[in-house]
């Protein structure tokens, strides 16, 4: 009889025996978080660990394809070839949105951020005078008078 192309029972089995013995680089805990999440429920932890790796390897991809995108970006400026070159590649996020395009997930900028100036109001501003402006200083009490300790 011919054997198949894919694993056989045996060797099927002997993997997911070594997987007890496994520690993946992504917790099991954390694992088991968004198994629960997702509405998975298993006792058995070679699942677990079988889950985190899968979730390794596709990390691992698209980082590596995220690395190729940075380099042939960084290949792609004119003028660098003369120049003295700087060998860092920096991970930008379209890099890293492109690489994840091709395993089909879209990443989108959020359509604000949290960290601008217009979320808050600035310390000074037309409407509000500053703490200077209406006579307190930082440690001073109210109307400019020092404050009792």
């Amino acid at each position: 009889m011919e054997r198949s192309k894919g694993l056989d029972h045996e060797e099927v089995a002997r993997f997911v025996a070594s997987l007890s013995d496994y520690h993946p680089v992504i917790p099991d805990e954390l694992v088991r978080y968004y198994l629960a999440k997702s509405g998975f429920q298993c006792d058995d932890v070679r699942v677990e660990r079988l889950v985190a790796l899968a979730a390794q390897k596709f990390l691992a991809d698209v980082c590596l394809e995220a690395l190729s995108h940075a380099r042939s970006r960084q290949h792609a400026i004119p003028g660098k070839g003369k120049q003295a070159i700087d060998t860092r590649l920096v991970l930008s996020t379209e890099d890293l949105e492109r690489a994840l395009r091709e395993y089909g997930v879209n990443m989108q900028k959020p359509p604000y951020y949290a960290d601008s100036e217009i979320v808050g109001e600035p310390e000074s501003s037309p409407s509000r005078p500053s703490r200077e402006q209406q006579g307190q200083t930082p440690g001073s009490g109210a109307a400019g008078e020092p404050k009792q300790g």
